[in-house]
């Protein structure tokens, strides 16, 4: 990796995790925090966990944490987020890091992070959105691919320019995420309306539309699990993310509201109806909660015209 001036290492500073919780697994999310109090400032809002006792003291007792918020009800991951995105604005922050709450980084998750953004952006004149590192999946250890969908066949991994550690995609996964606050002015907050599924499709969507790169690098890993594990080789593939009934309400209304959005590219859109398909399909043909997820599709279809 470059390296960089003493005025550019100032620039790092001064950065801030966001980090939202609802009923964590209490291990996974004090290891998490723990490591984030090491390396930057934080902030923790969590969506009315029903555990919320058995950590709000511990994580409030560590000295960079700096705003801890309870709601009163679950208003949802993308309100959360903007919740901490606008208070770390409003106090001065350049740098937020977005964090789920049961990912753990690797060593040096933070300086490197920052590193390979400036980087990048120092290199390339060019405005980046939004830096994901390389996520690792920690109960088999597979590496999940920097997606790109601008074409009808996979064409993943690809370098970002002369960077060999470094790759454009089209879109990141929320968590390990590092934005600079300051292109939020153009870009837009996440999407309320969608209140969990399919939030970092849709903003990464909108800011590569206005002009913005979204950049994954090598420099950082990110141990994350996404969706839930279950013993089938469309989940173990990665070409089906695993989730409960009533998540797959959210995920059903989301993603056809998104076929819908100019700025969504059209090759992310015959990928995406392919996979719906034989997700459905997998669901009612399979699964013994066939009843609760047919209806939850049915009622997430019809509830695609109230997004706004």
């Amino acid at each position: 990796m470059m390296k960089l001036s003493e005025n550019q290492l100032k620039m790092r500073a001064p950065s801030c995790s966001i980090v939202v919780t609802y009923n964590p697994n209490l291990e996974m999310l004090l290891t998490l925090v723990s490591q984030i109090d090491a390396s930057t400032d934080f902030i923790l809002i969590d969506n009315n966990s029903f555990n919320l006792s058995e950590f709000s003291s511990s994580v409030n007792s560590l000295s960079r944490c700096k705003l801890f918020i309870s709601r009163s009800s679950n208003a949802g991951l993308a309100s959360a987020l903007n919740f901490g995105l606008k208070w770390c604005i409003e106090n001065g922050y350049e740098f937020a890091f977005l964090f789920d709450q049961d990912s753990k980084p690797e060593d040096l998750f933070f300086e490197n992070m920052l590193d390979a953004y400036l980087e990048i952006e120092n290199s390339q004149q060019q405005k980046i959105a939004a830096l994901g590192p390389r996520i690792v999946n920690p109960q088999n250890l597979k590496r999940a691919r920097f997606k790109n969908f601008n074409g009808f066949f996979r064409v993943d991994n690809k370098n970002f320019d002369k960077f060999q550690k470094h790759f454009h995609a089209d879109f990141i996964i929320t968590s390990g995420t590092a934005l600079r606050l300051g292109h939020l002015s153009e870009i837009g907050l996440m999407k309320e309306s969608y209140f969990i599924d399919n939030i970092d499709l849709e903003w990464c969507f909108r800011a590569r539309r206005q002009g913005f790169k979204i950049v994954g690098t090598d420099s950082a890993v990110l141990y994350h699990a996404i969706g839930e594990q279950i013993n089938s080789f469309l989940v173990l593939s990665g070409i089906m993310v695993h989730h409960n009934p009533d998540r797959i309400y959210y995920s059903s209304r989301n993603r056809v509201h998104l076929w819908t959005m100019n700025y969504a590219p059209f090759g992310w859109k015959i990928r995406d109806i392919c996979r719906f398909l034989l997700k459905i399909a997998f669901l009612l043909v399979f699964s013994s909660n066939r009843v609760a997820y047919g209806k939850n599709i049915i009622c997430g279809l019809k509830g695609v015209k109230a997004l706004n």
